[in-house]
């Protein structure tokens, strides 16, 4: 490693383990913003509006009898009851379920409803059904001094000891302008602000992040699903959209350190967390311009900005997007494939498809297939795009593997992250002209349910479905042919011995193969 990517190590190493606590102990800090329910007037100030439900659609909050949230004002009910302006270090609903059962829609009828911030601790279960919740929006725009203040975006504000499983979030929209902040910080992700012990598993999140931010001894943390993550596992989730950065500090003292950190998932990845059998195609772009007396750091990254201190882990994980950090004046501009900087982190089984941008560093400037700037560092199986990263193995001290777009869009791929596949690690699927799609299933494919792939008649012949495509293992070659269920024609080939992809559109097919007869359904 290079003398300046030790020193960006070893700054970035103290502030962190600094500053991730802090955020932990500044719980009680004052936010901008009020409680959830309440909408911006343009003086700045926030109406109170009463559009929380009195009551939840049923349940007793148990387990076997969750609490039930069926429109979008019995989520605003959650969302007040689960944060609050009074006992900040409080727990609140510890061991108590929710389920939310039918899709809310906050596009037409709410505006900046879900503004949450550092509020109480969330202890409980929240299961989303994989039902959506669609259209959240935080639209701020302040002109006026924000001084001391952590500002946060997340419809789930700070959790501990909890579970949040089987989310949707969908059209997400964070729109936020704060040109005067002093001694402050905008922070979280488009599903939970700040996770401790916890459990986020089966959540995807689509949407678009802009921040436009300036002032005195200010820093960003923001991820895909959330911003500074402790001792928490995130096990299954997506996220997909943009998220674009305008960062001016100026001021501040020699002793400051501040950050402009946006990772795919999370922005910082602390302690004993570990990232799972997800995937990020969020695109990246983070500017920044520095006029202080301190240190800044700008930082992007597939999967996080920052991740170590203890047993850290990120696995069977990928980036399929581009990220950007630019800066003539920051001190460290880092950009990673998958983390931007990290110190006792464990890599297996993880990829990335990324253009890769870092421009400027005064004291430094980072960039890394997979990882910019590390410091003891594990890794099984890691590869990159090396024609869109543009990077070559003999260029960096390698954590990964160089490989073309063709190879990385072949089923040969595919076959190569399968049999480097952890314990616990989701198979990875083939689809023609694309890169590997994440299946659900620790082994190789199967139907989903007994509707989406039944089998007429027993063979030796196997047949898996995978988004957009069947996939047939035959021992001999074997006519195939897909049928709509309206009798059009929608394939007719002969597939050859071994393992033949033939792509479909969504919906239900009869299928032949061979003299075999399958129902299948193709998502």
């Amino acid at each position: 490693m290079s003398v300046l990517g030790m020193l960006a190590i070893g700054g970035a190493q103290a502030q962190n383990e600094s500053a991730s606590m802090a955020i932990l102990k500044k719980a009680s800090s004052t936010m901008d913003g009020a409680l959830p329910g309440s909408v911006l007037r343009a003086d700045g100030t926030y109406w109170e509006l009463d559009q929380a439900a009195e009551s939840y659609a049923g349940g007793t909050g148990t387990e076997a009898d969750p609490y039930q949230i069926a429109t979008p004002e019995q989520f605003i009910k959650f969302c007040r009851e689960t944060y609050k302006t009074t006992g900040r270090d409080t727990i609140y609903y510890e061991g108590v379920y929710f389920k939310q059962t039918a899709d809310l829609d906050f596009s037409a009828a709410y505006a900046n409803v879900l503004r949450v911030g550092v509020g109480g601790f969330f202890s409980g279960t929240y299961d989303g059904g994989n039902f959506a919740i669609k259209g959240l929006k935080q639209v701020v725009s302040n002109d006026n001094e924000v001084d001391s203040t952590h500002i946060g975006i997340a419809p789930f504000a700070n959790i501990v000891n909890a579970t949040i499983k089987n989310v949707v979030l969908e059209d997400v929209e964070v729109d936020m302008e704060y040109p005067n902040m002093i001694h402050s910080s905008i922070r979280g992700g488009m599903l939970v602000y700040a996770p401790q012990n916890s459990v986020i598993e089966n959540c995807s999140v689509s949407g678009n992040i802009s921040l436009t931010v300036g002032g005195e001894d200010l820093s960003i943390f923001i991820g895909g699903i959330a911003g500074i993550v402790v001792d928490t596992e995130i096990n299954n989730c997506r996220t997909e959209g943009t998220a674009n950065v305008k960062y001016n500090v100026k001021g501040g003292t020699a002793e400051s350190e501040n950050f402009s950190s946006v990772g795919g998932i999370v922005a910082e990845a602390v302690d004993a967390t570990k990232i799972m059998n997800s995937v990020s195609t969020l695109s990246i772009n983070n500017e920044a311009e520095d006029a202080s007396e301190g240190f800044l750091f700008v930082r992007s990254g597939g999967m996080a900005t920052w991740a170590g201190d203890e047993n850290t882990q990120i696995v069977n994980c990928a980036h399929i997007a581009p990220l950007s950090a630019v800066s003539k004046t920051a001190d460290f501009v880092q950009v990673g494939g998958i983390i931007s900087c990290c110190t006792n982190v464990f890599l297996d089984n993880v990829w990335t498809a990324s253009t890769l941008n870092s421009e400027g560093g005064v004291e430094g400037e980072n960039i890394g297939s997979i990882v910019a700037s590390f410091d003891r560092i594990g890794s099984t199986f890691c590869a990159y795009d090396v024609e869109l990263s543009g990077i070559f193995e003999e260029e960096e001290e390698m954590v990964g593997s160089a490989f073309d777009t063709e190879f990385m869009q072949s089923q040969d791929f595919v076959d190569l992250l399968n049999s480097h596949l952890p314990e616990g690690g989701f198979a990875w699927g083939y689809v023609e002209g694309s890169y590997p799609v994440l299946t659900s299933s620790t082994d190789v494919p199967e139907p989903e349910d007994p509707t989406a792939n039944e089998s007429v008649t027993a063979s030796e012949t196997v047949l898996r479905v995978l988004p957009g495509a069947v996939v047939v293992t035959s021992p001999e070659a074997v006519p195939f042919a897909a049928y709509t269920f309206s009798g059009a024609m929608q394939a007719n080939e002969l597939l050859p011995a071994g393992t033949s992809t033939v792509n479909l559109p969504a919906g239900l097919y009869i299928l032949k193969v061979g003299e075999e007869t399958y129902k299948v359904n193709v998502k």
